[in-house]
């Protein structure tokens, strides 16, 4: 079976920003999993807005994946929605990962990241910062 394609989001410097949110009193214990979380939804909506439509089976499969273990998560087109043509099922990761390796406006992840993974970032350290506040 061939790879997926995903976009991957992690939080960097765990243990910093650790210390810095336990130093602080009465901090709410799930700012990170709030950040990643909005992170990796932001990510989502972004991809889902820039994949190329010929049926919308891809750019609805859109879906998060969040691992509270590692402070991480991703995003992958799921399988939850199969579209039949004709005698045969094409499951949007196959696809996804066929139409993301054709590369330019064709790779939603890349084009994600590059056009919207720096704001996003940004975004994110900005809600660790309110948290602080």
């Amino acid at each position: 079976m061939a790879d997926t394609v995903s976009l991957h989001v992690r939080l960097t410097n765990y243990y910093k920003v650790r210390d810095a949110l336990m130093a602080k009193q009465n901090l709410y214990r799930g700012a990170f999993r709030d950040t990643i979380k909005r992170m990796l939804m932001e990510m989502r909506n972004y991809a889902h807005f820039i994949t190329h439509r010929e049926t919308g089976v891809l750019a609805a499969s859109h879906d998060i994946n969040y691992n509270p273990r590692r402070l991480s998560g991703y995003v992958y087109p799921s399988d939850d929605r199969p579209k039949l043509v004709g005698r045969r099922t094409q499951y949007p990761s196959e696809y996804g990962t066929y139409e993301h390796a054709r590369g330019g406006d064709h790779a939603f992840y890349q084009r994600a990241l590059d056009e919207r993974g720096h704001e996003v970032g940004m975004g994110g350290v900005n809600m660790m910062i309110d948290y602080l506040s």
